[in-house]
């Protein structure tokens, strides 16, 4: 496992806007994981976006695939919330 870095949901009150990753430079940015089409490990982790951007970040595979889940989740829960 790679040393841990700092994964985090970028939050704006209660609602989910994106995710944060690490370039491998080091540098933060946040990415719109909606335009996530493909997730690869050749060791870095390689990010093909639908529009043909690609980002290589040092967070591990599995980690992306969590903080887009745990986003979706945020979303969905947002909606729930809402109806009720």
């Amino acid at each position: 496992m790679p040393p841990l870095f700092v994964y985090k949901i970028l939050k704006k009150g209660c609602q989910n806007i994106m995710i944060t990753l690490t370039k491998l430079n080091g540098t933060k940015f946040v990415l719109n994981c909606d335009l996530i089409e493909s997730i690869q490990e050749n060791p870095d982790t390689t990010i093909r976006l639908s529009n043909g951007n690609v980002y290589i970040v040092k967070e591990p595979s599995d980690m992306v695939v969590e903080l887009t889940a745990q986003f979706r989740r945020g979303i969905l829960s947002g909606i729930l919330d809402v109806n009720k």
